[in-house]
């Protein structure tokens, strides 16, 4: 599982498809419980990180056009 700071240095399109991977994972694999558990974590922090990236995004687009 990668750390936060880890999915960080991955551009926006590369955590969206791990998240995307994830999710697959998720739907095919007979998975235990644990095993479950550890890839919804690790999605939910590709997820933040997403956020985080997109908001960065949206402040450099706002600071471009004016609409601070």
């Amino acid at each position: 599982m990668m750390t936060k700071e880890e999915l960080k240095e991955l551009s926006l399109e590369e955590v969206m498809k791990k998240l995307s991977d994830i999710d697959k994972e998720l739907d095919f694999e007979d998975a235990s419980i644990d095993e479950t558990i550890s890839k919804f974590e690790e999605a939910k922090l590709c997820y933040e990180v997403c956020q985080e990236k997109l908001e960065e995004i949206k402040s450099h687009v706002d600071e471009i056009t004016g609409d601070e």
